[in-house]
């Protein structure tokens, strides 16, 4: 019996008919996701050679990545990229995968810096992971204000990724990358303008609650807060005032369902002006803090 030929067109309905069975998130997109990952064109350019012909090297590759996507890994780290502010990264299980509600952070610090009117601004980003905050925000401020960025991670892979994507997004120049836990490896006497992270603060509730898809395949050391996700933050803000300029500012991605206690944290810091920014779905996702009463 002759073997059935595969088109573009075919395989990709095939495949999206058959993660729909599976209950697979946006079934048609992941399937032009990985087809276009196994072929090496673009989405827009499997619609161009819909009529193409699949080749049995490429059949089985695809037919791979069909195979892990059921399992349960995420597609991202199957393609091995995300998009995340309009840039393109790359993402490995080492690194979270960017979400939107991050560039709630990204925006926030974004606009403070530009409504400041500073010409030239320090930035410490702990935990950077895959360095999309960096990366994303040197990269919109390039032409305006002149931006040091400081970023530092516990994890050398991360680390390595994210000097990647500053390299691929063309802010190398404009960021450090530094292997560190918090402020352990930052010269002691310097100090920073801004005070960024988007750190693990998923309580322990949560964390078990977690679809199968994160909890067994993205790392924990970047999403698990502890008991009760407030492990980061102990000694966190005292030692931030320590590391910021006069009126130096801190912004902190967190679970809006820990803020009354994150306040409580803060009852006897010397920080004002607690502000929270929304993020897509209502829920306030940015803390922002300035330092001094």
């Amino acid at each position: 019996m002759q073997k059935q030929t595969w088109t573009v067109k075919d395989i990709l309905i095939w495949t999206s008919n058959f993660f729909n069975e599976k209950d697979i998130d946006a079934p048609r997109i992941t399937s032009e996701l990985l087809l276009g990952k196994a072929l090496g064109l673009t989405r827009i350019n499997l619609y161009l050679n819909y009529d193409r012909p699949l080749s049995e090297t490429e059949l089985k590759l695809y037919k791979s990545y069909i195979n892990r996507r059921i399992s349960g890994e995420p597609t991202q780290y199957i393609t091995g990229t995300q998009e995340f502010w309009s840039l393109n990264f790359r993402v490995t299980p080492d690194v979270l995968i960017p979400r939107s509600d991050t560039e709630t952070l990204v925006e926030a610090v974004v606009n403070d810096i530009r409504a400041s009117g500073r010409k030239d601004v320090s930035i410490l980003e702990i935990g950077t992971g895959s360095g999309i905050i960096s990366v994303a925000i040197a990269h919109e401020l390039k032409g305006g204000a002149k931006v040091k960025i400081t970023a530092v991670d516990i994890s050398e892979n991360a680390l390595k990724i994210a000097k990647e994507n500053a390299t691929y997004n063309t802010v190398d120049d404009r960021i450090e990358f530094i292997l560190s836990d918090k402020f352990e490896n930052i010269n002691g006497d310097e100090k920073f303008d801004y005070i960024l992270s988007n750190p693990p603060y998923i309580a322990k509730e949560y964390y078990d609650q977690l679809e199968a898809k994160v909890k067994d395949f993205e790392p924990k050391l970047a999403l698990y807060g502890g008991e009760d996700g407030l492990s980061f933050y102990t000694g966190f803000f005292c030692d931030a005032d320590k590391r910021l300029t006069d009126g130096g500012k801190i912004y902190l991605e967190i679970d809006f369902r820990k803020k009354d206690a994150l306040e409580g944290l803060l009852d006897k810091q010397k920080y004002s002006n607690i502000n929270y920014h929304k993020d897509l779905a209502g829920h306030e996702r940015v803390l922002g803090l300035t330092k001094g009463r």
